[in-house]
Formats: C-alpha cells, structure tokens, sequence
C-alpha cells in the first residue's frame, strides 16, 4: 500500500529534521537518551503521587535508590502543584517536553499547559 500520510510534502527528511532541535525525531531521541540515564524509568515499580488534580496524571518510578516524579499536565490551562509532604523532596527538573518551562515558587510547582516534567530528588 501506498503512503497517504508520510510522503516527501508532508514529513520532513531524515537529515532535515536532525538539524531541527524541535523535530519529532530529536524529541524520541531526546527521550531516549533520558531513559538510558534514569533507570528507574525502565525498570522502576510505579507508585501513586498522591496527587489527586484531574488535570495533571502524575505517578513517580522507583528502581534501587532512584525515585522519579513525573507530572503531566494534560489539559489546555497552566496548573500549580502543591508539593505536600511525600513530593516535597522532588524539586530538581531532569525533563521538560520542548517549549516548555516549569517554575517553582514557595514550594509549588507551575505546570504550563500540555507539559511533562520529570523530577527527581534533590
């Protein structure tokens, strides 16, 4: 069958996007590369947050002594987190989708729109 969708008008080339910083191909490979360093997303046990936000799907992953929190905003509206108790300790950003930037203020994290941040403990 014929291509319908990724044909040379509608996709950039491989070389193209490889100079792009914003390209789908360096977002994977960008993911990639965070999962080869951090275990814990490979191989970790998911574990609740305790976040209980509609808007957010938050969950951490455990492996060894690596405990991540991932946040994802998933909604079209910016969201500020209350980092209570189990999640305080969570304030170094090892990831944040392109294009976006997570501000922390008074121990609160500001999640902008369509946003994934990767935490880890400080």
């Amino acid at each position: 069958e014929i291509a319908r969708y990724s044909t040379d008008e509608t996709v950039d080339s491989y070389y193209e996007q490889l100079r792009e910083p914003g390209s789908l191909l360096n977002f994977y490979r960008e993911l990639i590369r965070l999962r080869n360093e951090h275990p814990a997303l490979t191989y970790g046990e998911i574990d609740h947050s305790g976040m209980h936000i509609e808007e957010v799907v938050s969950f951490r992953r455990i492996h060894e002594n690596e405990e991540l929190l991932v946040l994802h905003n998933v909604s079209d509206v910016e969201i500020t987190l209350t980092m209570e108790e189990k999640n305080s300790e969570f304030t170094e950003v090892v990831f944040v989708t392109t294009g976006g930037t997570v501000e922390s203020e008074d121990g609160n994290i500001i999640l902008p729109a369509y946003t994934t941040v990767v935490l880890e403990r400080n």
